[in-house]
């Protein structure tokens, strides 16, 4: 994973220099849209590769995997998820409890993901508050 990283965040800091280092004089208005946008898409890709990371993790842990009576079904089940930095995607792992006798996404219980959510809890709370903050006119 540290690899990866390094890449997003050497990816990162060569779009915010070059955005500066372009030579035209950047509106302060610029600036608040331009860099909003990258650092987004920064943290949404340090999102994925957190993800991807614990994935594959769990797919690894066989041992632990093989105790609790749990085996991969599938790989690479897309998943995506509206968080306040915008369209979070990624892939995981379905999984067989055969002990349960049900299905899993084990990175979904590991990170608190509800089945069938596609807004994050952030971003359902932030909704709410707008909605009841924002006097109703007649």
């Amino acid at each position: 994973m540290n690899n990866i990283v390094q890449q997003i965040c050497e990816e990162f800091i060569n779009e915010v220099t070059g955005f500066f280092a372009s030579g035209s004089i950047r509106k302060i208005e610029e600036m608040e849209t331009t860099l909003k946008k990258k650092a987004y898409s920064f943290i949404l890709s340090m999102m994925a590769a957190y993800l991807h990371s614990l994935d594959q993790a769990i797919v690894e842990d066989k041992a632990g995997r093989r105790k609790k009576g749990i085996v991969i079904e599938r790989k690479g089940e897309k998943r995506e998820l509206y968080t306040a930095f915008g369209q979070l995607r990624f892939m995981r792992t379905y999984f067989h409890d055969k002990r349960n006798q049900n299905y899993v996404y084990l990175l979904d219980q590991a990170v608190g993901l509800e089945s069938y959510n596609r807004v994050s809890g952030t971003v359902t709370v932030e909704l709410a508050f707008r909605v009841t903050s924002v006097p109703m006119r007649n």
